[in-house]
Order: C-alpha cells, then sequence, then structure tokens
C-alpha cells in the first residue's frame, strides 16, 4: 500500500475514501494496510506529502518512508507493529510519537529487520523486540526514544549510539532467549538500566 495523502481525512484507517494506493502514485481508496502488506510513503502524487494520523494500532510486513517529507503522528496508546521477516522500517520523515503508550513493536521470527528510526528531534515512546527468533538491527541512532524493550530474539544496535528519556529493560518477559548485541554502541540511559540475566545474554565489541 502506498500513501495518498488525499482520502477523507489524515487517518491511515479514514475509509471513505482512504488515503491508500495500490500502486505509488497511483488514485486513492485502495484497502487500509494490514498484516501482510509493506507500506509505502514514496512522496509520490498529488497529496502524497499530506501528514498522517496513526489513530489506531495496526500490524503491517513493512514500513519504507523514503521520499516522504510530512509529519506523522502516532496517537497515544497507539502500537505500530512490524510484522514482516527481514523486511525495512525506515522512518526518515518527522514523527511524533514520544506521548503515553507509543510504541513500536518487532515481533519477526527468522531474519533480520533493519530499523531506521526516526531523525533527532523526533521520536517514539517504546521501542519493543518481540519476534522469538527474530533480529532486528539498527540503520541510524536511537535518539529520543523512551524505552527499549527487549522481550523475545536479538536487538542489534549495529555500533549506533542509543539514548533513552527513561530505560533499557528485558523485563516485561523475563524467561525468553533474549540477546542485545551493541558492536562499539554507547547506550545512554537517563534514568535506568532494568535487566534480568535469565536467559539474556549481551555481546559487546
Amino acid at each position: 500500500r502506498y500513501w495518498g495523502g488525499g482520502g477523507s481525512r489524515a487517518n491511515w484507517n479514514a475509509t471513505a475514501n482512504t488515503n491508500w494506493s495500490a500502486t505509488s502514485g497511483g488514485a486513492n481508496n485502495a484497502s487500509v494496510p494490514g498484516s501482510t502488506d509493506d507500506v509505502f510513503f514514496d512522496g509520490v502524487g498529488t497529496f502524497a506529502q499530506n501528514n498522517a494520523t496513526l489513530s489506531a494500532s495496526i500490524t503491517i510486513q513493512s514500513l519504507n518512508m523514503t521520499g516522504y517529507t510530512g509529519t506523522t503522528t502516532q496517537g497515544n496508546n497507539v502500537v505500530l507493529t512490524i510484522g514482516g521477516n527481514g523486511v525495512v522500517c525506515k522512518i526518515q520523515s518527522t514523527w511524533n510519537g514520544n506521548a503515553t503508550g507509543q510504541t513500536i513493536v518487532f515481533t519477526g521470527t527468522s531474519g533480520t529487520n533493519l530499523y531506521t528510526p526516526p531523525p533527532a528531534g523526533t521520536g517514539i515512546r517504546d521501542t519493543q523486540q518481540n519476534g522469538a527468533r527474530g533480529t532486528t538491527q539498527l540503520q541510524a541512532a536511537l535518539s529520543n526514544s523512551d524505552r527499549l524493550l527487549i522481550d523475545r530474539g536479538t536487538f542489534d544496535t549495529n555500533g549506533f549510539t542509543v539514548t533513552l528519556t527513561d530505560r533499557l529493560d528485558n523485563t516485561t518477559v523475563g524467561t525468553n532467549t533474549r540477546v542485545l548485541t551493541m558492536g562499539s554502541s554507547t547506550i545512554n540511559c537517563a534514568d535506568r538500566i532494568n535487566l534480568t540475566s535469565t536467559n539474556f545474554t549481551i555481546t559487546a565489541n
């Protein structure tokens, strides 16, 4: 699905008409993306740079915002789940998502998901790795995020700096196999590091 931005409202889930097209630059009113869809904000089309509002929790395969310069606002207690295996989650535009309950969750169970977080000055409240045997790997610095939660699988900071306004935490689901791979990364936590050693491995340098 491609963001067309010309629907009845700015919401991702607006239905009459929707903001979505089945092709880049195509006509609006394709179905709202779901768990089997790759989602693109490529900025192609008359209204495709319009701002977007993620007002309800949604699961999609992947997200690529290369070419989009608008602003996306993630509502309170809204969860964006990236459910694909070995996919891209690339956010290059302004993302207003650093308030109550706003989360990006990676649930893939194989392969490596390549995650480019929102640019500095905007952010996600919580980033959560929750895919058993899956890996999420940073492709840029993770900044202005509240918490990094590692509940299942591997989170690879890939040498990039991680700056958290709250904490690094792996205790939400404390018995699953979890790995934090750091390389040469520095992780800055404004509040605390809250980790259990049960089934948890840190690989640094």
